[in-house]
């Protein structure tokens, strides 16, 4: 994405997205193993969803994706498929950004993900999109939303994209922006679709250096988080929105195929410096 020199290292199939990496232990966890206050900040965060993958017939919109295992990774140079013992290498894919609700029809995310007008016209959104509703093949048309404009977008130092969905979501609170200045080491989770998985929460994360509009954080993000919410652990409000990150995957050349990649801690070279968020203090 900004960065030149990983430009062909993305993944193909995630244009959109900024790569990001593994810091010490994995702490992605399911929808499912989380607690019911952690749900329903999930309940909140969105999956941006080309209109092209989704067929309405009747009452629902079907789907037919690949497995992240079915995924060809990498660049012409060297590309390959995931490791069989990865984590959800047989879970599907359909996302392409992630993003949250800051009102009942107001969603933030990242400026790289909706470039436009046209990207507000090609994109449909739902709403916790877990692996067991993923599972089903199909999402009820009460469920997805469009996108009826771009209120505001930035591009740059300051990532971020705010736009109005076609209706309100009901049933489903939307997510508190914090309006205390961050500090350095204070604690943070992220919300969203890793690799364009099903919702994922990446824990333990920690801010590990503020520098202007930007933070950077030791969170566990993949392509597919860009847009997603970065909170505070304790007051479980949003601090900033991932927008790019460290190298996703390397190719094992032992076994011919791609891992996660793994860092033990941030650092300044490009496979390992950190996940980088857009600070909602500068939001104007």
């Amino acid at each position: 994405m900004k960065f030149i020199l990983l430009i062909a290292l993305v993944l193909s199939s995630y244009s959109h997205a900024s790569v990001k990496a593994i810091y010490g232990e994995d702490d992605r966890l399911e929808y499912s193993e989380v607690s019911l206050e952690y749900k329903r900040l999930g309940d909140a965060t969105g999956a941006m969803i080309a209109k092209s993958k989704l067929s309405l017939q009747g009452t629902s919109y079907y789907f037919s994706t690949k497995t992240l295992g079915e995924e060809l990774m990498g660049n012409q140079f060297r590309n390959g498929y995931l490791c069989s013992d990865e984590a959800f290498h047989s879970q599907q894919t359909l996302s392409t950004c992630s993003g949250f609700l800051v009102s009942s029809n107001r969603l933030l995310t990242a400026g790289h993900c909706i470039t436009g007008k046209k990207a507000c016209s090609n994109y449909l959104w739902s709403f916790g999109l877990s692996e067991s509703k993923m599972r089903e093949g199909k999402i009820h048309r009460d469920s997805v939303y469009s996108c009826k404009r771009v209120i505001k977008r930035s591009s740059g130092k300051r990532d971020y994209a705010l736009i109005e969905l076609d209706r309100s979501v009901v049933g489903v609170t939307p997510l508190r922006i914090s309006k205390k200045s961050l500090k350095k080491g204070e604690k943070l989770f992220t919300i969203g679709h890793p690799s364009n998985l099903p919702l994922k929460f990446a824990m333990n994360g920690r801010v590990q250096e503020i520098s202007g509009e930007s933070f950077k954080t030791s969170l566990d993000t993949f392509a597919g988080n860009s847009g997603s919410p970065v909170l505070l652990t304790k007051s479980r409000e949003v601090v900033g929105i991932l927008v790019r990150g460290s190298l996703d995957y390397v190719k094992d050349l032992s076994r011919g195929c791609f891992v996660a990649n793994r860092c033990e801690r941030v650092r300044s070279n490009a496979d390992c410096m950190g996940e980088s968020v857009f600070n909602l203090e500068y939001l104007k």
